[in-house]
């Protein structure tokens, strides 16, 4: 049975999204970094935390202390299969668990030094590269609409694929 959902947050959309699932799977979320309770330690959980250079932030730590059931990373990119694919890859998980990625947002006010001179950096190219195709997906869009202005993608909507898996799970497999 999963016990928690447990996150790392730079600027608050990971928070958000763990706060949105906890809402609809009824499971505690905790920051990884400072509210977690001793007593989860090696507990199965969901581990959410945000993307940035193909990492996710936390999630080695996180999996040294729990048992890691699912991994949400949440990052600036338009969602694509290609993400899920760098993040398995990068962290070396394998079949048994599940990996998701999740549009994010970005406000580079949030951010301080090494991250935000980065983040201003990936915003500039990211607007270069996506203004110049001729027709952009959904996400596309939200991607540009993220890198020249900031703002949010979290919704509901954008967790259905993990609240579905979640659901599917039922209590005796969890």
């Amino acid at each position: 049975m999963l016990s928690a959902i447990v996150y790392t947050s730079d600027t608050g959309y990971t928070k958000q999204y763990a706060k949105l699932l906890a809402k609809t799977t009824g499971l505690p979320a905790y920051d990884l970094g400072s509210l977690v309770p001793p007593k989860l330690k090696g507990g199965r959980i969901i581990y959410m935390g945000p993307m940035m250079a193909g990492a996710i932030r936390g999630y080695k730590k996180a999996a040294d202390a729990y048992r890691v059931r699912a991994v949400c990373a949440v990052g600036m990119r338009a969602p694509d299969d290609s993400v899920v694919n760098e993040v398995r890859q990068r962290h070396h998980i394998g079949e048994e668990r599940e990996v998701f990625y999740l549009q994010g947002g970005l406000d580079i006010a949030k951010l301080k030094g090494f991250k935000k001179f980065i983040m201003r950096f990936v915003a500039r190219q990211a607007v270069a590269q996506l203004s110049k195709l001729a027709q952009r997906t959904p996400g596309q869009e939200a991607m540009l609409r993220l890198a020249s202005e900031g703002g949010s993608c979290v919704c509901d909507e954008n967790l259905a694929e993990v609240a579905a898996w979640f659901k599917g799970l039922g209590k005796t497999h969890a």
